[in-house]
């Protein structure tokens, strides 16, 4: 797992986001191990987010900061990882945000947490 969060290559094929734009990401590892300070763009249609790595713990936590989102700003996440007695990772990946202002009425100015325990995108 500790791999897959290192390299941004592999993250549209199992996180949701959209593809990888290599053109507005900065400092990316040719080997797939991203550093502190990397950041990371994804585009989804026209839409461009991108994220900063802010710290590691190799192996056990993955952090990243919004540098650029049009849906969201603050937005700092960690991923947690624990291993599991026989086997297994347990996914811990607890974050904040604030929602831009929306041209949709009903979803107005936001702000969230959320905590993503079970690794499932469910809240």
């Amino acid at each position: 797992m500790w791999a897959l969060l290192l390299d941004p290559r592999t993250w549209p094929a199992w996180s949701g986001t959209g593809e990888l734009d290599v053109s507005r990401s900065a400092g990316l590892s040719p080997d797939g191990c991203d550093e502190v300070g990397a950041t990371r763009a994804f585009r989804a249609g026209r839409s461009v987010a991108r994220e900063r790595i802010t710290s590691l713990t190799p192996g056990k936590r993955f952090a990243y900061e919004t540098v650029e989102n049009p849906q969201l700003a603050d937005r700092r996440a960690t991923v947690g990882l624990h291993e599991i007695p026989g086997g297994g990772t347990r996914i811990r990946w607890p974050g904040t945000y604030s929602a831009r202002e929306s041209r949709i009425p009903f979803l107005g100015k936001a702000s969230a947490a959320y905590d993503d325990e079970n690794g499932d995108g469910a809240r």
